[in-house]
């Protein structure tokens, strides 16, 4: 018999990879499919409100405006699924990318963060251009970085890859089965 707790738990996904990965589409097609919420990419307001280029300090502004809205979609979100469109690892290796360095805050919010799993996007869809895009000859090297990454925070993940419906297809699978599990385990 599965706990009223365990009945009412909101699950929380973190979707990550790199850019031009299907990230968004993925949170917002699951997040319609299972009538729950997500969490948009807050880089997508916040970088271009600067007015300039962004800097080292501005990513842990970044990071620490992505952990606030997730928060509040968390307490806001009135099904029992939120789904992440990225989260602070890939806020961890842009700035190592681009700076070479990373704020320890970031760091310490990886290590401490309570997504049930994540789902890492392979990226073999086209890039497209986008104004906050800035890799599309090296999407490969970066994802093996976000795998290794995962590994290294001992974070469990799921790869998905393929056209955008299989996509669809193969993250219900695995949001699906994690349910399934977690009802079947209620001390989870």
């Amino acid at each position: 018999m599965v706990s009223l707790e365990t009945k009412n738990k909101i699950l929380r996904i973190a979707i990550t990879g790199p850019e031009c990965s299907g990230k968004t589409y993925l949170a917002e097609h699951l997040a319609k499919y299972y009538q729950g919420c997500w969490v948009p990419e807050v880089a997508r307001e916040f970088i271009p409100s600067l007015g300039r280029r962004y800097h080292f300090d501005d990513l842990l502004q970044l990071s620490r405006l992505q952990i606030s809205e997730e928060e509040k979609t968390m307490q806001a979100c009135s099904g029992n699924i939120v789904f992440c469109d990225t989260e602070l690892i890939n806020i961890k290796i842009w700035s190592e990318y681009r700076f070479g360095k990373v704020h320890e805050e970031i760091i310490h919010n990886i290590k401490n963060a309570t997504y049930d799993f994540y789902f890492l996007m392979y990226p073999d869809i086209p890039w497209e251009y986008d104004p906050l895009r800035e890799n599309p000859d090296d999407r490969l090297e970066l994802f093996d970085w976000f795998e290794k990454e995962l590994k290294q925070f001992g974070k469990t993940y799921h790869i998905i890859q393929g056209g955008f419906h299989q996509r669809l297809h193969d993250a219900i699978y695995w949001v699906n089965k994690y349910r399934e599990y977690i009802g079947n385990n209620p001390e989870t």
